[in-house]
């Protein structure tokens, strides 16, 4: 449950990339968040598979009705952090550990005052880590457990 905001997320047509506004990128993001992430809690649902869910921090304020939807259907799922978004506020990856630590543990912060549990883990966001980011993740979270 990624939040990217207008404009700011992946491209997966390189060759629409330069539209302005991008309508095919921007289409299949928003897509995901009206129907498709309800979509796949209700598949899982029905299937009776465990899943984890994996979530921006601002996902819960930008998409509230959509969390608590998903989160109906799958009420026991583990929850891991996945950044504070995808875009903007990424991990501070050249300000050192301590600000690393610091955007972490406001992530874990945020998301359990959100979804009223704690994160159990951590998934940085677009895959987006250093070789120093699993120690600052690992320690904040000890800290906060």
């Amino acid at each position: 449950m990624e939040e990217f905001g207008f404009g700011q997320g992946p491209i997966f047509r390189p060759d629409l990339a330069s539209r302005n506004p991008d309508l095919v990128n921007e289409a299949f993001r928003q897509y995901a968040i009206d129907r498709g992430i309800v979509r796949v809690g209700r598949l899982f649902q029905e299937l009776h598979t465990p899943l984890t869910i994996v979530v921006n921090a601002e996902f819960f304020g930008k998409h509230p009705s959509v969390w608590k939807e998903f989160r109906s259907l799958a009420p026991n799922a583990p929850i891991v952090a996945h950044g504070m978004n995808n875009t903007s506020d990424m991990l501070p990856l050249r300000s050192g550990i301590a600000a690393q630590k610091a955007n972490i543990r406001r992530t874990l912060d945020l998301i359990a005052e959100a979804a009223g549990v704690r994160p159990k883990g951590w998934s940085s966001p677009s895959v987006y880590a250093n070789r120093d980011t699993m120690r600052p993740r690992s320690r904040a979270h000890r800290l906060e457990a």
